[in-house]
């Protein structure tokens, strides 16, 4: 009984050895699986985190991209304001604008609305027509034109006293000879000047018009194809 009770024995502990080490093998398989899900775990949360991550960085992109672009308009915005500001202060440029009576009166207060932004002057040979505008400080020149000589005189230095009272920045007329003579008086005390020859002349250039081609800064006609480019130069009619 004893050989055959020892045999049992040894055959048990076998058995059991190979059970412990057939659940050992198990236990080591499930351990490396463990591990191996763990580190599949781990790269799909590196790979979210880092898709998230990048997501973010798109985002935050796209929010700084829209903040520049705000910043953008926010500036030109203000930009803008300033630049409106800095239209209203051109109340500090002085203009003088003269015309005749007339037809010449008429195209002048047409670029009325444009001339109220500067510190405007007007001058014109009947102070009446400017009272009907509402203008009750214009100066008076005396009527003059090419068959008139000894007027003429008198206007020349009439613009020229009208010149020297108010220093002008700038000086435009839109005919006839008074506002041509006042050209001529801007140039003496270093003052822009403009000429615009009236949309009455389109076949030619009038003579106060011919002569302000050689001693007026700008020289514009009312007619495109009176215009040489040069001299005399075509930007749009008043009328």
């Amino acid at each position: 009984m004893l050989p055959l009770e020892g045999l049992a024995t040894r055959d048990f502990r076998v058995l059991l050895a190979k059970c412990l080490i057939g659940f050992g093998t198990q236990v080591i398989e499930n351990m490396r699986m463990l591990e191996l899900n763990v580190g599949c775990y781990e790269t799909h949360v590196s790979h979210r985190v880092n898709f998230g991550g990048t997501i973010l960085a798109q985002n935050l992109g796209s929010c700084e991209a829209r903040m520049r672009r705000l910043g953008r308009l926010v500036k030109s915005e203000t930009s803008l304001q300033m630049n409106g500001k800095t239209h209203m202060t051109n109340t500090s440029r002085k203009v003088l604008a003269v015309a005749s009576g007339g037809g010449h009166w008429e195209q002048l207060m047409l670029l009325r609305d444009t001339l109220d932004n500067y510190d405007v002057r007007f001058a014109t040979t009947d102070p009446l027509i400017a009272k009907q505008r509402g203008i009750a400080d214009a100066e008076t020149l005396p009527d003059c034109n090419q068959n008139t000589p000894v007027k003429a005189l008198f206007c020349a230095v009439a613009a020229l006293r009208i010149v020297l009272k108010h220093r002008p920045d700038v000086i435009l007329s839109t005919g006839a000879a008074p506002g041509y003579f006042c050209l001529l008086a801007g140039r003496l005390v270093g003052a822009r000047t403009l000429w615009i020859d009236s949309v009455a002349n389109g076949e030619q250039l009038s003579m106060c018009g011919k002569l302000s081609r050689r001693t007026a800064h700008e020289c514009l006609t009312q007619w495109e194809h009176l215009a040489d480019g040069d001299a005399v130069k075509y930007r749009g009619a008043v009328l």
